[in-house]
């Protein structure tokens, strides 16, 4: 006895469900789809499957990252271009994009004059950081300044410090530009 594709599919599209695979689920017939036209066995099929289905949670663990990070702008290592900024050494830029650094819990320090590129870069190494599974979030030094100002206006300085202290990565821009507020009622 045969059963029907679409009730095969309603099958799975239930299971899948069930189970909260949820590309799957959405995709489903489109999945099978392509697996029989490919002529999969059932265990190629499943790896299909179950490969699509790491897949897109991985693109959305991605997405949903970037979107929490609060970029400025979107930048990549690879964008940043060497040729435009020759007092910039290669090796500077290809060491930290290993991440070894924010695995180990150290800093990185990005110095130099105006519009040399810190900015990009800096986000470039958060994207770098995300792909490798860490968390991150982007300050203004001056947005960040305020948000705790705000915390301590608020007496909620130790919960908004907790929470600063969340990702693994903190990327704080524009540091060196930043002056200490004469209302600043925290020391730093």
């Amino acid at each position: 006895m045969t059963i029907p594709v679409n009730k095969c599919n309603a099958v799975v599209i239930t299971m899948a469900s069930r189970l909260k695979l949820s590309n799957t689920r959405d995709r489903a017939d489109a999945l099978l789809e392509e697996a029989t036209k490919a002529k999969l066995t059932p265990r190629e099929t499943l790896e299909f499957v179950l490969g699509q289905e790491i897949e897109n949670r991985n693109a959305n663990r991605i997405r949903q990252a970037m979107m929490s990070a609060h970029f400025p702008f979107d930048r990549t290592i690879e964008g940043f271009y060497l040729s435009a900024q020759p007092a910039v050494d290669p090796g500077q830029t290809r060491e930290p994009s290993r991440m070894d650094w924010v695995a180990a819990g150290e800093n990185l320090a990005l110095f130099g004059p105006p519009g040399v590129g810190k900015t990009h870069l800096a986000v470039g190494f958060g994207q770098l950081a995300i792909l490798a599974g860490h968390s991150v979030r982007f300050y203004n030094v001056a947005a960040l300044v305020a948000i705790l100002e705000k915390a301590v206006k608020d007496d909620a300085l130790e919960a908004k410090l907790r929470e600063l202290n969340k990702p693994k990565l903190l990327i704080i821009d524009e540091l060196g530009y930043a002056t200490k507020p004469r209302t600043c009622s925290f020391s730093w």
